[in-house]
């Protein structure tokens, strides 16, 4: 099995079999959704988390075979997930942290975005007031703002690809 999992956090902070087995969760409910509810249209379809779960949502989308609208990942240690995916993915990447947290410093907040600097749209955040490991109102408007602008992208492309045919 390939590493998959960054070796300077895999084991210290997260099991690799949890994360793998929680990712591939995700993404069967990503194919079922983009199935029953969009067109088979994943791009559709944003997934985020906090903590734990931002990693999850990255590690999933890192590993599903496909594009997605978008993937947020709040305060985690989004540099545990070994980013493979291919560069030509353009699927848009928001990463919020805080710089006195204490669970995730914001030096490894930094060496995540480094590590996914080859993506066409990734947006790092760091609050300087936000302290300790927790979220904020101003994350959450962050992220709400971010959601938005995707979503009236995806619209707007819809109207154009409806208006084509």
């Amino acid at each position: 099995m390939p590493k998959r999992l960054n070796p300077k956090y895999a084991g210290k902070y997260i099991d690799q079999d949890d994360l793998e087995e929680t990712a591939y969760k995700i993404i069967e409910l990503i194919k079922s959704e983009q199935n029953d509810f969009y067109d088979n249209n994943s791009k559709r379809i944003i997934l985020g988390g906090y903590g734990q779960g931002g990693i999850t949502a990255l590690a999933a989308h890192n590993w599903f075979d496909g594009k997605l609208g978008g993937v947020f990942a709040l305060n985690g240690m989004q540099g545990l997930v070994n980013i493979t995916k291919n560069s030509e993915d353009d699927t848009p990447i928001l990463l919020y942290n805080g710089y006195k947290d204490n669970l995730v410093s914001a030096q490894n907040a930094k060496a995540s975005f480094k590590f996914m600097h080859s993506y066409k749209d990734v947006t790092q955040i760091f609050d300087k007031k936000l302290g300790k490991h927790e979220l904020s109102k101003k994350e959450i408007t962050e992220v709400q703002t971010w959601i938005n602008r995707l979503t009236e992208e995806n619209t707007k492309r819809d109207i154009k690809l409806l208006n084509r045919h």
